[in-house]
């Protein structure tokens, strides 16, 4: 039930991207919750004990099996990793990623990901395709072509 409030809230801020594009899930979203905190788009964790008493050992579950203990509805923004694309007025904004890993002849295009930045991106990618030696990710517009799947056309000579 926990789950579903803070997806609830979540929905009504001002993210602008769900689940189910290119690999978002809705843990991923409850995931940014502190984040969501901090833009003031929804309420902290003092807020939603006092609003859901009933929920408060499962909210204190949840926070420490994420680490997020040590943050109060109040948490200065050094407590969270600083977010590039955090807008100032208090908005989320999740962006388009295309992450690449690094082979021997150069950088090979794995996938796109929405995230909130580059660090996400290839966090999430890691979770979906594994390990490699060294990764990159550029953020691309939403109104650009998605990456290919067809195979590339032999060049004959």
């Amino acid at each position: 039930m926990l789950r579903q409030i803070l997806l609830d809230y979540m929905r009504g801020s001002r993210v602008v991207s769900w689940p189910g594009a290119d690999g978002l899930t809705d843990d991923d979203i409850v995931g940014y919750y502190p984040q969501a905190i901090l833009a003031g788009s929804v309420p902290g964790w003092d807020e939603l004990q006092g609003r859901f008493p009933d929920l408060a050992s499962e909210l204190h579950a949840l926070r420490s099996t994420k680490g997020w203990l040590e943050m109060s509805s109040n948490a200065p923004a050094n407590k969270l990793k600083a977010e590039p694309n955090m807008a100032d007025a208090g908005e989320i904004r999740l962006s388009r990623w295309l992450v690449s890993y690094a082979t021997e002849s150069g950088w090979y295009r794995v996938g796109e990901f929405i995230a909130l930045d580059a660090a996400a991106a290839i966090e999430r990618d890691v979770d979906v395709f594994g390990a490699g030696a060294a990764y990159q990710a550029e953020e691309i517009p939403w109104d650009a072509a998605p990456l290919s799947k067809a195979p590339l056309p032999t060049v004959r000579k």
